[in-house]
């Protein structure tokens, strides 16, 4: 299960890297997304075992997990793991996909990206799939839940 996840984390990043390339807005300190999530974000066990790996290396695990914990399923709220002071994930090699490849891959229901990706991106663009990598998550390692659901246990 980890090697496949790793498989399908290390094809989300090549794209990143060939559309990066372009002078994508979508980088490291670019935290417009993850102060405005559409909800919380849904991943599955597999992904939740990798992030938890991250968030339990920290010292303030504890307030990290109460933080997870306290989060609404529904609704738009801000990443408990943003350090916003940085601008970055304080888990960043442990995030789960959705976080990976959001401002890089596209829906059937729209766009996974903001308003400052809306205005950077042009028709030489190929987006990834979102749907597609939905479901090789899901075989990988079951259904998706929200995060709020795999940190309350």
């Amino acid at each position: 299960m980890r090697r496949a996840l790793a498989i399908v984390y290390d094809a989300i990043d090549a794209r990143v890297t060939a559309i990066a390339a372009r002078g994508w807005p979508c980088r490291r300190g670019c935290d417009a997304c993850c102060k405005s999530l559409a909800e919380a974000p849904r991943i599955t066990r597999a992904e939740w075992d990798v992030l938890r790996e991250g968030i339990d290396a920290r010292e303030d695990r504890d307030e990290v997990l109460a933080r997870l914990r306290a989060l609404p399923r529904e609704g738009r709220v801000a990443c408990p793991l943003l350090d916003d002071a940085r601008g970055e994930c304080t888990v960043y090699a442990h995030r789960p996909a959705a976080c990976r490849a959001y401002g890089f891959y596209a829906a059937r229901d729209g766009g996974r990206h903001c308003a400052i990706v809306e205005r950077a991106a042009d028709d030489a663009v190929v987006w990834g799939n979102h749907d597609a990598l939905d479901r090789s998550l899901v075989a990988i390692s079951g259904e998706a839940r929200s995060i709020v659901d795999w940190a309350r246990g």
